[in-house]
């Protein structure tokens, strides 16, 4: 049996020069039902794909989700890990956008 703590589907369209033209994601594991966020893609659109911009898109990430406690994981570390899932899309755009 596989059941994730905490899992996230994203998509990034980031122009040649690094400015992130539209976000879509989805937290799954945290929440009653999948958790998307209007706001939180929104106010990534128009800026840099940066640490900075992802580490604060993190933060209302932690915020948005609302985990239970089980066996697997403490809500606490799954709202941690929400956000830092984030943070891993600074690994894969490497090569594909300026990262700063």
């Amino acid at each position: 049996m596989a059941i994730s703590i905490a899992s996230l589907a994203g998509l990034l369209k980031v122009s040649g020069s690094g400015v992130i033209e539209r976000a879509r994601f989805a937290w799954g594991s945290v929440g009653p039902a999948v958790i998307t966020s209007d706001e939180l893609e929104g106010g990534l659109v128009r800026r840099p794909l940066s640490r900075q911009t992802l580490e604060e898109a993190a933060s209302l990430a932690r915020q948005l989700v609302s985990p239970i406690d089980d066996v697997r994981a403490t809500a606490e570390y799954r709202r941690e890990v929400s956000g830092n899932l984030l943070l891993r899309l600074l690994d894969y755009s490497h090569g594909s956008a300026r990262i700063e």
